[in-house]
């Protein structure tokens, strides 16, 4: 893969954070285990939500979609058989907020367990089974089918929020996108020497190449909890190329292009240019939300348990408004 092609990969997932745009559609909470004080309202003309004894209704100037980042380094193809299109390490629900014009970003463990469909290699549904979210995607095609059903499962995981649009990418090169936009400037929050010798706690650093890279991906899988760590990294150092990346696009106008045209043979996404165009100028929100929960060790893997009770206060501040 050529380096300038690795690079255009990632850096197309910080244009998203402030690109992309999608249509309106109703939202609705519907899991059967939901908390005994919420009921909707059928004659409300848009969904209403009562909850803790207040009334809400659904933000109607949301607009959400799906970021996948999978474990494929290779350009997209379509696969004959399920289960061998890669998984979807990288979960992130971008919400539009077409009236404020901002992005609040929800981070989703690839650890969280839901019911997982499982598909025979002729694409067959056979059986359901608690499992990892991340793996939803490798029981698809590796490109549109595998896109739609992990953006199903995390609906279902968010209660029903509707995801209106997805994009997925086949990721590799974090080394050179933090070359590509010049470094990556972070202040180390926690003692990380174990990773890199440079990577004292406090210290501020650009981080170039390898490093980057390091940063971005190292995880002990024999230490309980290590993605739960990963994702933090992962979100510091997409918040702060985030706040360098506008600067570069309107420095260089033929950036944006580029980007775009280099990710297409490793991407998915039924988002138009025109969509993603409109929302260029947006705003993201300086913190991510994550959904709450706990890691425990499972028999085979990491296992993240969603605490559904924060996780519905979350969901309520997101996306609904008081009445």
């Amino acid at each position: 893969m050529k380096k300038k092609q690795r690079a255009v990969i990632i850096s197309v997932v910080l244009i998203v954070v402030f690109a992309v745009g999608i249509l309106t559609a109703r939202a609705y909470m519907s899991r059967e285990t939901a908390m005994e004080d919420v009921d909707t309202d059928e004659e409300a003309g848009f969904e209403t939500i009562t909850y803790n004894g207040e009334k809400y209704r659904y933000n109607t100037d949301l607009k959400t979609i799906l970021f996948m980042g999978v474990d494929n380094t290779d350009p997209v193809e379509e696969q004959k058989y399920a289960g061998r299109g890669g998984q979807s390490d990288v979960l992130l629900l971008f919400i539009l907020n077409t009236s404020e014009k901002t992005i609040q970003t929800l981070q989703i463990s690839r650890d969280s367990m839901i019911d997982v469909d499982v598909y025979d290699m002729d694409g067959t549904q056979i059986a359901t089974e608690k499992a990892q979210i991340a793996t939803q995607y490798a029981y698809g095609d590796g490109a549109k089918k595998s896109c739609l059903l992990t953006k199903e499962k995390v609906s279902e995981l968010l209660y029903g929020i509707p995801i209106q649009s997805f994009l997925s990418l086949n990721i590799d090169g974090i080394a050179t996108i933090s070359e590509a936009i010049g470094g990556i400037k972070i202040t180390v929050p926690e003692d990380y020497t174990m990773i890199d010798p440079s990577f004292e706690k406090g210290k501020e650093i650009v981080l170039k190449g390898e490093q980057a890279e390091k940063y971005i991906r190292y995880r002990d899988t024999t230490v309980t909890g290590s993605n739960n760590d990963r994702m933090e990294r992962q979100s510091q150092v997409v918040q702060a190329a985030a706040l360098q990346l506008p600067k570069q696009l309107k420095e260089d106008s033929e950036l944006y292009k580029q980007l775009i045209s280099g990710a297409k043979p490793y991407m998915v996404t039924d988002l138009s240019t025109g969509e993603i165009d409109k929302f260029i100028s947006y705003k993201s929100e300086s913190e991510m939300e994550r959904v709450p929960g706990d890691v425990v060790a499972g028999e085979k893997h990491d296992e993240f348990h969603v605490d559904d009770e924060k996780l519905y206060d979350l969901l309520v501040k997101l996306f609904y408004k008081k009445i």
